[in-house]
């Protein structure tokens, strides 16, 4: 982003040669002075940083939400799982017991409403 398509180039920095390696904004508290094109990309990588952080963040929210979505659908499914085989059972009690489910729920106190 900072890079100069010659050495001419260099010494354009507001009279002050200084080698790439060491081209910051700040350096040994000695200030580097910088040209305005370069000041304006780095207060632009700035922004962008920012902007990249609250992205990122963002994501990193959605990720958990998803993970908790996740999880609940897998509890449902445990739930459902759990809710047939209840069934099932329930229905062999009344094949054994020559009743109907219905009079099962009765006897057992149990909801026929869908919770």
């Amino acid at each position: 982003m900072f890079k100069k398509s010659n050495e001419q180039s260099m010494k354009n920095i507001r009279g002050v040669n200084t080698p790439r390696s060491n081209r910051s904004l700040h350096s040994n508290n000695e200030n580097i002075l910088l040209t305005e094109e370069e000041i304006r990309e780095y207060f632009k990588l700035v922004e962008y940083e920012k902007m990249l952080d609250q992205e990122l963040s963002n994501l990193r929210m959605e990720e958990t939400e998803f993970r908790s979505t996740q999880e609940t659908m897998d509890l449902l499914h445990k739930y459902n799982d759990i809710k047939d085989v209840t069934q099932m059972v329930l229905g062999a009690i009344a094949v054994a017991n020559k009743t109907t489910i219905r009079n099962l729920y009765k006897q057992y106190d149990l909801s026929l409403e869908e919770d």
